[in-house]
């Protein structure tokens, strides 16, 4: 090319000046760290130093699965139609590209418009990178030797974008691999915060122990700036932190600041409480204008602001706060990690309060009436007029409450028929009956999540009694320990109730709970449990009611497995009864 406004025959009159020019050109390559960067060099020298004034670099992309101009010539943009020649992935382009092999694309690029003063142009091979698109408008078209010097930049420029592309490949492999450490370092640090977390949580003795443990862990553990544990009032709905820690003085007057800006429920504590999820605030600025709560986070520092709520099934001891004082401190994976731990706190708590109830002598006996009819054993009653009582609960080894129930009043086929709307699975008949004229059934099911019992025992309490009559539940409960709170938690729960009656007993102190215990305490949970089920299922019964075969199967068990446990929960509690006991020392 003898100008930059059109093509033009190439200079080649120094042959020597051309070598030196790839010479040059591989030396500024060897510096090159990237492919365009290697690109627009070997454009450069392609018009300064190589004589090749028309000249295009095609990359291939991965990506795409296209090949696409990366650099080129001020007379290659004018004239050479690169980028239309790279939209088809079956041209000659394509094939030079994939055979790896110069090709001749003159006929190519004459077919297009505007291009037919170049007398040949010539897809050069970048060993896999791509291919590189010389022109010329001599007359005669390339020399040898013009061909000779494309094909040596062409392989000097493909070998210098590939190693490019692997230092690049490298560099990124590093920076992830740093990334990646940086990670397991941080989650390692959690995870032995956690264990230790862990370890004072057993130690400690009392619910205000628990939760100051938990918060001054966090603090000393660099988690957070402000930790605080809040109440929640299940009846009032009021929220009050009654456990902190902080870098501050006035971390308790901070935290109390903090709930009651949240008054309005757009910020995350008041979240956590009527959703029951972890809340993540990652940055308090993003939403604007700002809430009450906001501007007192971001008058004291906060930036960002994770809450987790502290619960156990259905019953929410609390939430659990944390603040940060810059943005996006909370990552995936630390708010990973806290959210297990507040599951490790919840279960401590739920022990504290299993724990005061065992050690507690005196309990509360409780009984409501029950008209809500969001209660599918009242419905139960209503819909098919009989009267429910529930005879005996079984606690299974899988850890779900098999129940055993009875009905009067209506055809059994009618109760099953309602089975579905009940809080239960596997509904089973066991025995029906005339009861004073009237069909009478008995029947076996495993309890859900939501059912009543399962409520009564989430919420602290112990179920004692259940009668359902005229579409009204008589609901007797044994409670331990906090009776103000179980009661609100029941109300809560099943808004049409009335606590009817409520008186305080002492604990036998060889209740029939302790002498079972101490008759079964030999046994497996798998003996006892096909004992129970058993005994309740009518096994025993003369006639048997049920079959061992009918029995194993409820229990989801081979016949013999099911005899087998049975002879030996039979024969330990025979031990138990008749043999001599060892004197005490």
């Amino acid at each position: 090319m003898t100008d930059t406004s059109g093509p033009a025959e190439t200079d080649q009159s120094d042959p020597d000046a051309r070598l030196a020019g790839v010479a040059s050109l591989s030396r500024a390559l060897q510096v090159a760290e990237s492919a365009p960067e290697v690109a627009t060099l070997t454009a450069e020298h392609a018009v300064d130093r190589l004589g090749l004034q028309c000249l295009a670099v095609v990359y291939y992309d991965g990506d795409t699965g296209r090949l696409s101009p990366a650099a080129r010539t001020e007379a290659a943009a004018t004239h050479l139609p690169a980028a239309s020649l790279c939209e088809s992935t079956d041209g000659p382009l394509w094939d030079a590209f994939v055979a790896n092999e110069l090709r001749d694309v003159t006929a190519p690029v004459h077919a297009l418009e505007g291009s037919d003063r170049l007398t040949e142009v010539l897809a050069v091979p970048l060993s896999g990178a791509g291919v590189v698109l010389i022109a010329t408008d001599a007359p005669e078209g390339f020399t040898a030797t013009d061909r000779q010097v494309a094909t040596t930049v062409a392989s000097v420029a493909g070998g210098a974008a590939a190693c490019a592309e692997r230092d690049q490949q490298l560099s990124d492999c590093e920076a992830e691999l740093a990334t990646l450490d940086e990670a397991l370092t941080r989650f390692s640090s959690l995870i032995e915060m956690v264990r230790e977390l862990s370890q004072r949580l057993l130690e400690a003795t009392a619910r205000p122990e628990i939760e100051a443990v938990v918060t001054e862990q966090l603090v000393e553990a660099d988690q957070c700036e402000l930790a605080a544990v809040c109440h929640h009032d299940a009846v009032t709905g009021e929220i009050a932190p009654t456990e902190w820690a902080g870098d501050d003085s006035d971390s308790l007057e901070v935290a109390g600041a903090l709930v009651d800006a949240d008054t309005d429920g757009a910020g995350p504590i008041h979240r956590a409480v009527e959703r029951r999820t972890p809340q993540l605030v990652n940055d308090i600025v993003e939403e604007q204008p700002f809430t009450p709560w906001q501007q007192v986070a971001l008058t004291r520092g906060y930036r960002a602001c994770l809450a987790l709520p502290l619960g156990y099934r259905e019953t929410l001891y609390g939430v659990l706060v944390l603040y940060r004082g810059r943005p996006n401190a909370f990552d995936d994976i630390e708010r990973d990690v806290l959210v297990e731990l507040s599951h490790i706190v919840s279960h401590a708590l739920h022990a504290d309060e299993s724990k005061k109830a065992l050690v507690n002598n005196e309990v509360a006996e409780l009984t409501f009436v029950v008209e809500d009819t969001n209660l599918e054993i009242v419905r139960l009653s209503r819909t098919v007029g009989c009267r429910f009582v529930m005879e005996s609960l079984v606690s299974a080894s899988d850890g779900r409450l098999r129940v055993y129930f009875s009905t009067q009043g209506a055809p059994v086929a009618d109760v099953l028929d309602f089975g579905p709307e009940l809080a239960v699975t596997d509904l089973q008949l066991l025995s029906e009956r005339d009861v004073d004229g009237e069909p009478a059934g008995f029947f076996e099911a495993t309890l859900r999540e939501t059912s009543l019992s399962q409520t009564v025992l989430d919420h602290g309490g112990r179920p004692l009694e259940i009668v359902i009559e005229d579409g009204a539940a008589t609901v007797t409960v044994e409670v331990a320990d906090d009776v103000r709170t179980f009661v609100e938690r029941f109300l809560a729960a099943y808004p049409e109730s009335e606590l009817v009656a409520q008186r305080r007993r002492e604990r036998v102190p060889q209740a029939p709970a302790d002498v079972l215990a101490g008759l079964t305490d030999a046994l497996t949970d798998r003996q006892l449990e096909v004992l129970q089920t058993a005994y309740f299922s009518g096994y025993f019964e003369e006639p048997r009611a049920r079959s061992a075969s009918d029995v194993a199967a409820s229990l989801g068990i081979a016949q013999p497995t099911f005899s087998s446990h049975l002879h030996a929960a039979e024969r330990k509690l025979c031990a138990k009864l008749f043999e001599r006991q060892p004197l005490q020392q």
